[in-house]
């Protein structure tokens, strides 16, 4: 991947760095994208943590960390929680040599990197589901939730809502764009949950395609469930990123 490639993924709709714990990163990997060594993928070890300023180990990738050019701009990417998120970074060198990222302002879970996503509100119901738990008739004892989308993309949503959910949850999910021919309703799954201003949450959902769904659900929980939940395989998909893309070109008309 390029520098250029990871310049892309920071082009989505991003989270605040203010919202994320960088603690959790001392001793672990992270992965780095520069221009300076172009279609490398360099690695290191997080040594200190202060804020968003991140001290790495400049042993690491054969010695081209030490190499590294002062004040740079640097992709970087790294596991949060379970998600693989990226950041545009500004390397600092110190008085005694310690390579220091200085992270920026925004954090993009790379999970929107896989298809085109776009600012659009459609109206969304949506219930959690229980696959432990889910039976036939389970259907009409759900609790069903409203909101609106914050952006769309045919692998998934991202929801403005009053409270969290769990990661890795599963969702029964309405939302309102037929004319895309995105189902009925579908299943999809938390990957990610962040509080914003005002109380409200960010919840990232990742629909969950036909070809998957077994690696999702057992059999049994899988006849139980309504058929047009597990109808959307990765050709639908495909077709709806067609569409969104060629007709959401185009300003918004609701």
């Amino acid at each position: 991947m390029t520098m250029t490639e990871g310049q892309k993924i920071l082009s989505g709709t991003g989270i605040g760095s203010d919202q994320f714990d960088f603690s959790s990163l001392v001793g672990r990997e992270i992965v780095l994208f520069t221009e300076q060594f172009p279609g490398k993928r360099l690695t290191s070890r997080v040594i200190m943590v202060n804020q968003s300023v991140i001290s790495i180990d400049r042993s690491k990738s054969s010695g081209l960390i030490d190499d590294l050019v002062n004040n740079q701009k640097i992709v970087v990417q790294f596991d949060y929680r379970g998600e693989v998120v990226s950041v545009q970074a500004t390397m600092k060198r110190s008085s005694i040599g310690k390579c220091n990222l200085i992270l920026g302002d925004t954090i993009v879970p790379l999970i929107r990197r896989k298809f085109c996503r776009f600012d659009l509100s459609r109206q969304v119901k949506l219930a959690v589901v229980h696959p432990a738990t889910f039976k036939p008739g389970s259907l009409a004892r759900l609790r069903w939730l409203e909101t609106d989308t914050l952006n769309v993309s045919c692998g998934g949503v991202l929801l403005n809502l009053d409270s969290v959910l769990r990661d890795k949850s599963y969702l029964f999910l309405h939302v309102a764009i037929q004319d895309f021919l995105l189902p009925h309703m579908v299943v999809a799954q938390v990957r990610h949950s962040y509080h914003r201003d005002g109380g409200h949450y960010s919840v990232g959902l990742e629909f969950i395609i036909s070809e998957q769904n077994q690696n999702h659900f057992n059999p049994t929980v899988l006849r139980s469930m309504p058929a047009t939940v597990l109808e959307y395989s990765a050709g639908q998909r495909a077709k709806v990123n067609e569409m969104l893309t060629n007709r959401l070109q185009q300003p918004d008309k609701k």
